[in-house]
């Protein structure tokens, strides 16, 4: 199998792609048909990651491959898994590169965005290349930094809670909470003691001159949340409190700073290990990230 990958054919020429058919082999070669998702997901992570491991690898089902992170930010209090999409080639032994984001970042914000990207690494190279799949020319490395990728033990979700939240909705109340001054955001869920399928969301905060607090409504045969308005006639006081858990606003805040889409899932865990799932997708099939974060703890 090493002689195979050593003499793998050269790189797939694409369509407008202005790659010379002879180019070495690659430790891998991956092409997506725009860059937007891979710049959206880029964005997001380097709101809290300074670099991060990627690998290519083949999709659990399907013929394409997906590039995926598992990285812990540097005070283990969350985690990030990107799992995008792509096609191409690897090489199973030497298919994973660490970068900085936000020189990647840069250089992916100066592709056009309605083009496709091949993005590779020459065998026997530590640089990271990016070229155009479209009429433009653009030719870009990256240095690579040394560490290897190694997943997060976070592949199964065992969560009790699950809403979809406008994001729109969800951002404007953590700006009240960054404008209060409020390190945590609490998270609240009441249900009926009639066993009935209505619930409450409640999210606070507060800051040392102010409070704030907002109340949705859910039920368990939707997992959209509705504002909960006063003529609902519906008091949590008369509800029982079935989860009560506080967390960093920080962190939520710069999860979201980069979304635009229109709602974020949001999953709660309700075992011996507390925290909070925030799943977005990146508007390409097959393609989201998803952040775990620790609820905090009392000092």
């Amino acid at each position: 199998m090493a002689e195979i990958l050593e003499q793998a054919e050269t790189l797939p020429v694409a369509k407008k792609v202005k790659i010379s058919s002879n180019m070495p082999a690659c430790d891998f070669c991956i092409d997506m048909a725009s860059v937007s998702a891979l710049r959206t997901a880029v964005e997001i992570m380097s709101h809290t990651l300074v670099d991060a491991t990627f690998k290519v690898a083949n999709q659990v089902s399907g013929t394409n491959l997906v590039l995926k992170v598992d990285a812990m930010d540097k005070g283990c209090i969350c985690a990030c898994k990107l799992k995008l999409q792509c096609s191409g080639r690897f090489d199973p032994n030497n298919s994973d590169f660490c970068v900085k984001l936000k020189p990647l970042l840069e250089i992916l914000r100066a592709l056009p965005s309605n083009e496709g990207i091949q993005v590779f690494r020459r065998v026997g190279s530590s640089d990271l290349e990016l070229t155009s799949m479209g009429f433009e020319t653009h030719d870009y490395k990256i240095k690579t930094l040394a560490d290897e990728y190694s997943s997060v033990p976070f592949e199964a979700f065992d969560t009790e809670y699950s809403v979809d939240f406008d994001l729109g909705r969800l951002k404007s109340h953590l700006r009240v909470v960054q404008n209060l001054k409020a390190d945590t955001v609490n998270i609240q869920i009441y249900k009926s003691p009639n066993n009935d399928d209505t619930s409450l969301l409640k999210l606070s905060c507060e800051g040392d001159d102010a409070s704030a607090s907002w109340t949705f409504l859910t039920r368990s045969d939707n997992r959209d949340v509705l504002p909960c308005f006063n003529n609902k006639n519906i008091d949590s006081d008369d509800m029982e409190n079935v989860y009560s858990e506080a967390y960093s606003g920080e962190y939520l805040k710069n999860f979201c700073k980069s979304m635009e889409r229109s709602s974020v899932t949001l999953s709660l865990s309700q075992g011996d290990t507390k925290f909070l799932v925030m799943e977005y997708n990146l508007g390409q099939e097959n393609s989201s990230i998803l952040f775990l974060l620790a609820s905090k703890t009392e000092d």
